[in-house]
């Protein structure tokens, strides 16, 4: 009876932390998610009440011996189920990774971009000269831009592209390549680069011109409001932190602490209890007004508080500017105004309310902006109102950027803009 009880007790809560596993594999996929969630949320109570029932009863019945053995089965299971999901933490689905500590979420993030043969300059990332694995289609520089390219212009570049993932590109065709087709006798080359923020722009440009010589005609600052202030703030506080940037402490976020000296915080539990908790993260499929079916679309890259656009920020826009009329006088800049996902669809999807409050934001941070870049003397270009009236009848975004249409669309509105500042 004893042994049945041991038994018991190990099933029950091993088969606890088991099926948030199971949990894992409906992560990547709303419908399938939204079908699983409630039994595997039954099955969690049903878990804990049978494990109860059984604790007290030894309990009542003073089986001491019982009680210690359940005792470390459960110890012995939360600690094996902490260190397999920091262990296997690469090999979830992402939106699962996404539940645990930040070290396992950098794991997930180094495992899975070793093959990514990124160069990690001080203040920069960008890919090898030569890879052996090019999957990303780059350049001699590192950049998103047909190999080749700047030997086939003749070293004349008309257009020079800078901002993060939105500029490097998401999905097959990116906004460099849409350019040179809209805009056949314009050369245009993309400096894009995922994961960085306002300050990087000015050192792309200056390791562009120190490696090439190219002085472009045009400069485009293609600003994403729903993480590029972040990024500038992250950048900012590692060359506080450390007395100089370093780009691998950026991207990476360093060495992770050592696993036994935390492995009783069991950090990976604790943060997978807390993210379902408050039931966070997972993938849901979200139904637009106005649109048929559901679609993929991560809303929590939202328009920035005006408060967060400081002085701060603002001298982090100024220096790039200051960078770039001090290396090549003769240039222009142009300030692009990149939309979030909520600013287009928010106002259309539940809470509405919340999302409408992004609507407005966007409109007084773009007005702030513009005055800002008047001041300047730089061209302002906010896409955002043109792209919601397109985005009425279709769906122009996908997870946290653009899909392929949305793509071809803005770089469209980017064309005319692009034509105006040259003549």
């Amino acid at each position: 009876m004893k042994k049945r009880n041991i038994f018991v007790y190990i099933l029950v809560f091993t088969g606890f932390l088991l099926n948030e596993w199971i949990l894992a594999l409906f992560s990547e996929d709303g419908e399938l998610a939204r079908q699983t969630i409630l039994k595997i949320r039954v099955f969690n109570v049903a878990s804990i009440t049978v494990g109860i029932l059984f604790f007290f009863r030894s309990f009542v019945k003073r089986n001491f011996p019982t009680l210690l053995v359940f005792l470390f089965s459960i110890i012995f299971s939360v600690y094996l189920a902490d260190n397999l999901l920091y262990f296997c933490a690469p090999y979830f689905p992402y939106n699962f990774s996404r539940m645990l500590s930040s070290t396992a979420q950098e794991r997930f993030v180094n495992i899975n971009d070793y093959e990514i043969p990124w160069v990690y300059d001080t203040n920069i990332r960008y890919f090898e000269a030569n890879p052996k694995n090019n999957t990303h289609h780059t350049d001699e520089l590192g950049y998103r831009n047909p190999r080749g390219y700047l030997k086939q212009v003749d070293k004349k570049i008309d257009v020079l592209l800078l901002g993060d993932s939105f500029t490097w590109g998401t999905e097959d065709k990116v906004i460099a390549e849409y350019l040179r087709e809209i805009l056949s006798k314009v050369t245009v080359y993309s400096l894009g680069m995922g994961g960085e923020g306002i300050p990087q722009w000015r050192y792309h440009f200056e390791r562009f011109v120190s490696e090439t010589g190219i002085f472009p005609k045009l400069v485009v600052f293609n600003f994403y409001p729903g993480n590029d202030i972040a990024d500038t703030r992250r950048f900012l506080q590692v060359k506080k932190k450390f007395g100089k940037m370093n780009s691998f402490i950026y991207f990476q976020g360093g060495v992770p602490p050592s696993r036994l000296k935390i492995f009783y915080q069991v950090p990976e539990v604790v943060s997978l209890a807390k993210s379902l908790l408050l039931k966070k993260k997972l993938s849901k499929l979200t139904t637009i007004k106005g649109l048929p079916g559901q679609y993929d679309i991560r809303f929590w890259e939202r328009e920035p508080m005006l408060e967060e656009i400081n002085d701060e920020v603002l001298e982090q826009i100024k220096n790039n500017i200051e960078m770039i009329r001090r290396l090549s006088p003769d240039t222009k800049l142009l300030f692009s105004y990149l939309p979030c996902a909520s600013d287009l669809y928010g106002d259309r999807t539940e809470p509405a309310a919340k999302y409408a409050e992004d609507i407005k934001r966007q409109k007084v941070n773009s007005e702030y902006l513009k005055k800002y870049a008047e001041k300047q003397n730089m061209t302002f270009f906010d896409s955002v109102e043109s792209l919601r009236v397109q985005a009425l009848d279709k769906m122009i975004w996908v997870q946290a950027h653009f899909n392929q249409e949305g793509y071809r669309i803005y770089s469209e509105m980017l064309a005319e803009e692009i034509k105006s500042c040259l003549n």
